[in-house]
């Protein structure tokens, strides 16, 4: 039904349609591509190298060539300012923070505990992986901020309450007993 959806709005919505085929070029060819935003993430990205700028020496903050360069498209800033090593770190990070997530969800007193981490965790995760799919090309641009790092109040306070509801959820979590430790039982 969605598809039979998707396809009934494209068809008779030549904006919608549109912006489907641009993205679709912009992915073949992302750098000579008719979406400006995706152009200019992907060559912010080139630009950095492996080692980058320097922090504050990227062209894309300084002349403001890169849209919305501190919310929406701050990944692409980062792989310009720090390079592929700075990159790779930020993708570090978020990957310890989907491993702690979920290992908090696994160790959770009950159902609800686990479930509520497994979701926390999987909102930042994809709200991450969304905003850097938009700076490499691979999804058109939605908007999306990059977790705990990108500038603007509203996102950064909901990304602290999901990490204050997980911090939560792991201290009333069942700990584990060291490989070998036989656990005490009271009767």
């Amino acid at each position: 039904m969605a598809t039979a959806t998707f396809f009934l709005v494209i068809s008779y919505s030549s904006y919608a349609a549109d912006r489907i085929q641009r993205y679709l070029d912009s992915v073949g060819n992302p750098v000579a591509s008719d979406e400006w935003q995706v152009s200019q993430g992907v060559q912010a990205l080139m630009r950095g190298g492996l080692f980058g700028r320097g922090l504050g020496n990227g062209l894309a903050q300084q002349t403001g060539y890169l849209p919305v360069s501190w919310s929406d498209n701050i990944y692409g800033v980062i792989g310009e300012e720090l390079g592929l090593l700075g990159t790779l770190f930020v993708i570090l990070l978020f990957a310890l923070l989907a491993y702690r997530g979920l290992r908090i969800a696994l160790r959770a007193p009950d159902n609800f505990g686990m479930l509520l981490a497994t979701g926390i965790t999987t909102i930042l995760v994809l709200q991450t992986l969304l905003n850097m799919a938009v700076i490499v090309a691979v999804s058109p641009p939605t908007g999306v901020t990059l977790p705990f790092v990108s500038y603007g109040g509203s996102s950064l306070v909901a990304s602290l309450i999901g990490i204050g509801v997980l911090l939560s959820i792991s201290r009333y979590g069942i700990e584990t007993a060291p490989r070998g430790a036989a656990r005490k039982v009271f009767v």
